[in-house]
């Protein structure tokens, strides 16, 4: 029955709705507001690059990519995370698990993922230190906790979760710093829970600075101050499906809208100001979208064109203007995308393909094209999953498994 009902919101949703990779910056530094870029400095999601939309000739080299002769040397390129080379583990299987997942990694390649029993109606955690096992935890079961989850780790290897509570309705969130116990803590309270739209999107820029985005039929904007407290504010009266990243001294928010000015906007405000600026990035329909950013602060989102059914990328550099793509066209793809950046600054995608029910993995280096894999064919595959790259350039892949209500975990050698 509880499975049940989260098919049923997927339904009632168009399949529309999913959980991204949350890009993390460190702000350092300062910037003007009229910059959406940010300022110079380290941020999130690993290395930039020149032009995140030229897609013309590939450098020289082999190249990671797309499984043909890229470099004119003779000999056919295996590609990026080419078929056989993906691992396929499962992370959980106790009950019906799995929905809502969302994966982030530590300074030690330890991976941390915050799902929903579906069986229970409770919040999960998992966690895989580097070459060891997946340890599982229940967080927080009393009533109806977990659903919309997003997670994010800070510096210091802490770890932080926003998500829902339906019963009462309200935004909660949990932390545990290195050593210690998870502490449990209400954020707003009366938050509505409608079906579509309703994630939260999770960033920090330290141990105590939490910035939550989410939607309680408008776009709302949550901080936790250094002592603790929360502060609570609305960004619009007309936006869903909102990610959220950090770069030098800048919280960034995209979200969809369906009332004009409709299609994929983009909110941004300097770091303790209050004024927020607001534009359109790309006029068609939109769905879930995801948020990363290089250390360039280049922003890159991921998103779902509601029309043709497309996954897209748009890309923002420091004083230019919106650029858009697209990744795949094949079929019904796009839906529940994840993003992140390696340390060159490469892109990798996870998104779900509906009409095989398929997980899907794109990723482009900077100046070639874009590769396209199916990552996981058995069975319903690929809902809500999230990605992340580790400090040797492997993509981690977590995601819902419906046919057998499982935690899946997938990873691939180059």
């Amino acid at each position: 029955m509880n499975r049940a009902w989260v098919l049923v919101a997927l339904a009632a949703c168009g399949g529309r709705t999913g959980v991204s990779s949350r890009g993390t910056g460190l702000p350092g530094g300062e910037s003007d507001g009229d910059d959406p870029g940010g300022g110079d400095g380290s941020g999130g999601g690993g290395g930039g690059g020149s032009d995140p939309l030229d897609l013309g000739p590939p450098p020289d080299g082999d190249i990671c990519g797309n499984a043909i002769d890229d470099d004119d040397d003779g000999q056919t390129d295996e590609g990026c995370c080419a078929s056989g080379t993906w691992t396929i583990a499962v992370a959980d299987s106790e009950g019906d698990v799995g929905a809502y997942a969302s994966l982030a990694i530590d300074q030690d390649d330890g991976l941390h993922v915050s799902y929903f029993d579906v069986e229970n109606l409770d919040l999960r955690y998992a966690h895989l230190p580097r070459g060891g096992s997946w340890t599982t935890q229940t967080l927080e079961s009393e009533g109806e906790v977990g659903r919309f989850g997003s997670i994010a780790v800070d510096t210091a290897g802490g770890v932080h979760i926003a998500y829902r509570d339906s019963q009462p309705a309200a935004l909660r969130y949990a932390r545990k710093l290195p050593g210690g116990a998870w502490t449990l803590q209400t954020v707003a309270t009366g938050v509505q829970l409608p079906l579509e739209g309703a994630f939260t999107a999770i960033a920090v820029d330290g141990p105590s600075q939490v910035h939550i985005a989410y939607y309680t039929g408008s776009i709302q904007y949550a901080r936790r101050e250094f002592d603790g407290t929360w502060s609570n504010e609305p960004i619009n009266d007309a936006g869903s499906n909102p990610s959220i990243a950090l770069s030098p001294g800048m919280v960034h928010i995209l979200y969809t809208r369906v009332l004009e000015p409709a299609g994929l906007h983009h909110a941004w405000r300097p770091l303790g100001e209050s004024r927020w600026t607001e534009e359109v990035v790309d006029a068609d329909p939109a769905g879930t979208n995801a948020l990363a950013i290089d250390r360039s602060s280049v922003l890159h989102v991921s998103y779902h064109d509601t029309v043709s059914n497309n996954l897209k990328y748009a890309a923002l550099q420091p004083g230019s203007k919106w650029a858009t793509a697209v990744i795949d066209y094949e079929v019904d793809v796009g839906f529940q995308s994840a993003i992140t950046l390696d340390a060159a600054g490469d892109v990798h995608v996870s998104y779900y393909e509906t009409t095989a029910l398929n997980l899907r993995y794109a990723y482009r280096r900077s100046g070639s094209s874009w590769a396209v894999r199916t990552v996981d064919t058995s069975g319903w595959q690929g809902l809500y999953s999230g990605i992340v790259v580790d400090s040797s350039n492997r993509p981690h892949v977590v995601y819902y498994d419906v046919t057998h209500g499982d935690v899946k975990h997938a990873t691939c050698r180059y």
